[in-house]
């Protein structure tokens, strides 16, 4: 598959991190292994002729010699922390590998984004995600959840075989969140993905998609982060939400949260219709996935719009007017929730310094267009990060910047 402008962006920072991080090695092993070599023939196995040498500079090695071990040690751990570092096998145990059940449709194809994990599937992924600090039965119940949830939602079974930043996973019950990825953002280094419950599979599934994202480049403005943090959010949360209306039909369980409503099993059931009719030669499973990802890219668009009328007017521009008012309201207290919990105060403050500072924010307007094209092509719905809107009855600042610069250019 061709690498999309953001994933070649995010190639090229890796391989000057990994040059500099190289650089930096090489230079301080080599200074540390002469003064090493300095110390140990002028004090351990001194010659006949160091012996009369008590210069400044003789000593000055013994000074040297720790402050540049100091380095080298600080330099081999930056290096170890560079994402091109994955394991070379499986971070589960042999026992928990042996134990795991899979599950495939009779008419799934081979070699499908969209087909089922299978155990060279988990294998990849065991090795970029690295679960080796977790006991035998967390491994296990969190990789098994994995499997069927990928069973049952296409979607995740796509995300979980595409590139994600390596990452080390924990168990922290003393966090207030469900879930958080803690990751460079200057710099692209390996992750952390924090889990309160491990039994939580919506918030485990939620941070893998945080992994991906991560990868394919949309964390990359730095400036305009306000509205690719919100835009990444509100792609993970459309996720749960479809997690949440998925019926298991398999027998075996797993614990997601609680339903939603039947709005969202609604709108799954529509798009679905619509990809049915559009693409009647692909197999049932990529038409449920396909499907799945439109659901997300529909409820992204609500849950970025700030107001509830024109809210209203995008879902049932896509669901044909197919709601009713009871599916709408669901729909509002829903978005009205996630927009309390992630549009904060500060956000508004921040979108005011942004007005000044715009037309000089050359990198990242740059990206705009390509973070557009990246969620409208994950979705499969017209996407744009300019359309967050942090006040409900305003444009975002970046909306009337761009919508001002293209007025100019008439």
């Amino acid at each position: 598959m061709q690498q999309s402008f953001l994933q070649k962006q995010i190639q090229k920072n890796i391989f000057k991190q990994k040059l500099i991080s190289n650089i930096c090695l090489s230079i301080c092993s080599l200074f540390t292994l002469n003064i090493a070599n300095n110390v140990y023939c002028n004090f351990i196995s001194p010659s006949p002729t160091s012996k009369q040498k008590n210069s400044f500079f003789k000593y000055a090695d013994l000074v040297q010699l720790p402050a540049f071990l100091f380095l080298f040690y600080q330099s081999l751990k930056i290096r170890r922390e560079d994402v091109d570092n994955t394991l070379t096998k499986s971070s589960l145990t042999k026992e928990v590998l042996n134990e795991l059940r899979y599950f495939y449709d009779e008419d799934e194809k081979e070699n499908d984004i969209y087909s089922s994990l299978t155990p060279k599937d988990i294998e990849n992924l065991t090795k970029v995600i690295d679960f080796s600090g977790l006991p035998y039965l967390q491994q296990y119940e969190i990789i098994q959840s994995l499997i069927l949830v990928a069973h049952l939602n296409p979607v995740v079974a796509k995300n979980l075989k595409s590139p994600l930043l390596p990452c080390q996973f924990k168990i922290n019950q003393d966090m207030l969140m469900g879930g958080n990825i803690s990751h460079g953002k200057k710099s692209i280094k390996k992750g952390l993905i924090s889990i309160q419950n491990y039994l939580d599979i919506t918030a485990i599934t939620h941070e893998l998609l945080h992994a991906k994202q991560i990868m394919d480049g949309a964390f990359l403005p730095q400036e305009l982060d306000i509205y690719s943090h919100l835009m990444a959010e509100a792609h993970g949360r459309s996720l749960n939400l479809i997690l949440s209306a998925t019926d298991n039909t398999t027998g075996y369980f797993v614990k997601m949260r609680n339903p939603m409503g039947n709005w969202i099993k609604k709108i799954l059931k529509i798009q679905k219709h619509y990809i049915s009719q559009n693409n009647k030669c692909i197999s049932e499973r990529e038409k449920l996935g396909k499907a799945q990802e439109r659901t997300m890219g529909i409820l992204m668009k609500c849950l970025i719009e700030g107001n509830d009328d024109l809210r209203e007017k995008i879902i049932q521009r896509y669901c044909y007017d197919q709601l009713n008012y009871i599916e709408l309201e669901e729909m509002h207290l829903e978005v009205n929730c996630w927009r309390i919990t992630y549009i904060k105060e500060d956000h508004e403050i921040k979108e005011e310094k942004l007005k000044n500072i715009l037309p000089n924010l050359t990198y990242d307007l740059k990206l705009v267009p390509h973070l557009n094209d990246y969620y409208s092509n994950e979705t499969g719905i017209p996407q744009q990060i300019e359309s967050i809107k942090i006040s409900s009855s305003q444009n975002s600042v970046l909306y009337d910047y761009l919508k001002a610069q293209k007025q100019k250019t008439k």
